[in-house]
């Protein structure tokens, strides 16, 4: 795809999408595969008077290889950086001032969720019981 338009897809992204605004933090979570595309978009989110611009890389192959080789039981575990992961994403919410729920939502509470005000930012997994984060995405745009 040519700059040009990769350019304004970032500009759409942080004016339109995130609507960013003077002094906000943006945090941005992406693979290692468009890193001139993420760029771009970090660029823009400046341009925009973000405060600070965070990007959090992952690669995906890594994840495929974990799970290929490891014992089924150890699948399931939530090990410590994966805590303290979780713990520095639910800080930097707070220090957007997003109002929080629990990570670990209950179905319960997903209703809730799905009958309440529309929120701002939902993060889910994709793979989880009873609905999965595609089907609560899409519930949630819906309303």
């Amino acid at each position: 795809m040519k700059k040009s338009i990769l350019r304004e897809y970032a500009k759409l992204i942080v004016r339109c999408g995130v609507n960013v605004q003077k002094g906000q933090e943006v945090l941005i979570n992406c693979g290692l595969d468009q890193p001139e595309f993420v760029a771009m978009v970090v660029e823009e989110a400046y341009k925009a008077k973000a405060g600070l611009v965070t990007v959090n890389w992952n690669y995906q192959p890594l994840t495929r290889l974990h799970a290929e080789y490891q014992e089924i039981e150890s699948l399931g575990a939530v090990y410590e950086w994966e805590k303290a992961k979780l713990q520095q994403l639910e800080k930097q919410l707070k220090d957007l001032k997003f109002e929080q729920d629990n990570f670990n939502m209950s179905h319960e509470k997903m209703q809730q969720l799905l009958k309440a005000e529309k929120p701002d930012l939902v993060i889910t997994d994709v793979k989880m019981p009873r609905m999965n984060g595609l089907e609560l995405a899409k519930r949630l745009a819906r309303r």
